[in-house]
């Protein structure tokens, strides 16, 4: 509940700046991340950082920086370092997720040390048809050595 608090204030506090710094007509930013906070409600803190990284990851970095800020400022005063260790595991997870996406990594190749396992579906199946055309390739120069030269 507290962490989706301060993700409400972080929001909050970033339009304040976006309002104040944006300088596109109309407020373009500004009205961005206001509609898109309208859609999806930051008072489910996890699923709004999800959607916003998916949209716009300098946000959503704004956002869980903006954040973390707000609770080191109150958490000394008011708050349990529980509270804090939550706060700091979802922003992890949501940087880590995020780093994933950039990189299009999945999450398996770092534990099990298996290069083909990290090699996108798509690439594999290009290796496999380049394989066996190599493979094609090199049977017919075989038979072609194997064929006598004085047949014509």
């Amino acid at each position: 509940m507290l962490v989706s608090y301060f993700t409400f204030r972080a929001l909050k506090e970033t339009l304040s700046q976006i309002q104040q710094t944006d300088l596109s007509p109309n407020k373009t930013e500004y009205k961005w991340l206001y509609t898109f906070a309208s859609e999806n409600n930051p008072n489910d803190s996890q699923r709004f950082i999800k959607a916003l990284f998916a949209a716009r990851p300098d946000y959503g970095q704004r956002i869980l920086a903006q954040r973390q800020s707000l609770f080191d400022d109150w958490g000394d005063h008011f708050m349990p370092q529980t509270v804090g260790k939550a706060i700091e595991d979802q922003n992890l997870e949501h940087l880590r997720d995020q780093l994933f996406a950039t990189v299009n990594l999945d999450e398996a190749c770092l534990f099990t040390g298996d290069d083909a396992e990290c090699i996108p579906e798509e690439e594999k199946v290009q290796e496999k048809v380049e394989a066996s055309v190599k493979n094609k390739e090199s049977s017919v120069d075989e038979a072609e050595e194997e064929e006598p030269e004085g047949i014509a």
